[in-house]
């Protein structure tokens, strides 16, 4: 379902709004995470890291993105990933065989 949706999103045309920006990153912050923690339950950490470390740095595009939307007048308060943010037992698979 999330590697569909990361298909789909890179099909997608390039943003163009702060707000098309956010969304996107949005997106593909919750993909890349759901898909990194599908592998490091299932044993594979390697290809876990790779989508987390993904995730991660889609994290810091998607709070640029909030602050141009919110300028813009989007007033979006909250993105629902202050949880993905701080999950210390994922992300603490990103050091995993290194």
């Amino acid at each position: 379902c999330f590697s569909r949706a990361l298909e789909l999103i890179k099909k997608e045309p390039k943003p163009q709004t702060t707000h098309q920006l956010w969304s996107r990153a949005h997106m593909l912050v919750e993909c890349h995470y759901e898909i990194g923690c599908v592998h490091a339950h299932e044993g594979d950490p390697e290809v876990a890291r790779e989508f987390l470390e993904k995730a991660r740095s889609y994290i810091f595009a998607l709070d640029i993105a909030r602050e141009g939307a919110n300028r813009e007048g989007a007033n979006i308060k909250d993105d629902h990933i202050e949880g993905k943010r701080r999950d210390s037992r994922v992300f603490s698979l990103v050091r995993i065989g290194t």
